[in-house]
């Protein structure tokens, strides 16, 4: 029975350390971050996800052409510093620690996108709303 539950931690620690990885991979936040604040259930807003560089951006239903290239340029841009903190003091308010650490902000990787596809900005009809809210979860 001891061993059924090493072997399930050792798993559930594998995953959730992929899981910071594919984060820090794929955001502003470095691998530490994701493995602070993930450590109890965190609902960002859409905005908030947008800061930490989580989702590309908040967008209407339309549609949709090649997004890597608006990604990057808004990744490229550096991000207001009081804002960046004042959004850092939030999040770990929101999971109960007061000491925000010492955080660098991930290079920005370059990503291939196909040259021939352009950013349609053309409203569609709302069929659907999208969820406002993205949920980082711990389970």
């Amino acid at each position: 029975m001891m061993e059924v539950i090493q072997i399930q931690a050792a798993e559930m620690k594998r995953l959730q350390d992929k899981l910071y990885e594919i984060y820090a991979d794929n955001s502003r936040m470095p691998i530490e971050f994701w493995a602070d604040v993930c450590q109890r259930d965190l609902y960002l807003t859409a905005s908030e996800a947008v800061s930490l560089g989580l989702a590309d951006k908040v967008i209407e239903p339309k549609k949709r052409g090649n997004l890597r290239k608006a990604r990057y340029a808004a990744l490229k841009k550096e991000p207001d510093t009081k804002e960046m903190n004042k959004l850092l003091k939030d999040v770990y308010a929101r999971i109960n620690k007061v000491k925000v650490p010492k955080i660098e902000l991930n290079e920005i990787k370059k990503e291939a996108a196909d040259s021939n596809l352009i950013i349609d900005e053309t409203k569609t009809p709302e069929v659907n709303p999208a969820p406002t809210d993205i949920a980082v979860k711990k389970d």
